[in-house]
């Protein structure tokens, strides 16, 4: 996770010296090319979309690269451009657009690690709704509370819950019962639950 929010600090630099080169392209015309990282760029990000969707270290060198493929299309687009027209000043303004989409996703990725890092919830997961799910879909269970969740990585969800138990309750088959309801409607194959007989020893 450090490493993907470095990488998306990165990106946010990147997006800073994109936008450097444009507005000194738009004082100082250069000459463009492009073709070479095209097809370079192109072979980089075909091979990371087969990587794993979730991980946000890939994500973050998807964006990179597909950072450079915009641009590398983006010059030969202005280039043609300027051929035909003459009109140079598209170079910058297409550099500047490319800076944008850059900033779009690197802001994401900047706010998933974050997120992670911070041990906040994850977006994909209602606390509220996975007391209910537990209280309506587990006989014996009288109370949930002291709800923590969160995510050690991408696609690794952790949580730990504390479970009331009704008078007479089979504890062994709550503990079975709610891991399943907790696997089976939220995905969260890791769980730590604390069955109570009686009162809460935290709230003592």
């Amino acid at each position: 996770m450090l490493a993907a929010f470095v990488n998306a600090i990165a990106l946010f630099l990147v997006v800073v010296w994109i936008v450097c080169e444009a507005v000194d392209r738009l004082a100082t015309p250069r000459p463009i090319d492009a073709l070479a990282g095209l097809v370079a760029n192109v072979s980089v990000y075909t091979i990371l979309r087969r990587g794993n969707q979730q991980n946000l270290n890939v994500a973050a060198a998807r964006l990179h690269v597909m950072g450079d493929l915009l641009g590398s299309i983006g010059a030969l687009l202005a280039a043609g451009i300027i051929l035909t027209t003459g009109w140079t000043p598209i170079d910058p303004i297409l550099s500047v657009l490319v800076a944008v989409l850059i900033l779009r996703s690197a802001w994401s990725l900047l706010r998933k690690s974050t997120s992670i890092l911070m041990e906040e919830t994850p977006d994909s997961v209602d606390p509220d709704a996975l007391r209910r799910a537990l209280l309506a879909n587990v006989s014996g269970v009288r109370d949930v509370h002291d709800v923590h969740c969160w995510s050690l990585t991408s696609g690794q969800t952790m949580l730990t819950l504390h479970v009331g138990l009704a008078a007479g309750a089979d504890g062994a088959l709550v503990l079975r019962e709610a891991k399943r309801v907790i696997a089976e409607e939220f995905a969260i194959d890791h769980s730590a639950l604390q069955l109570e007989q009686a009162e809460c020893p935290d709230a003592v």
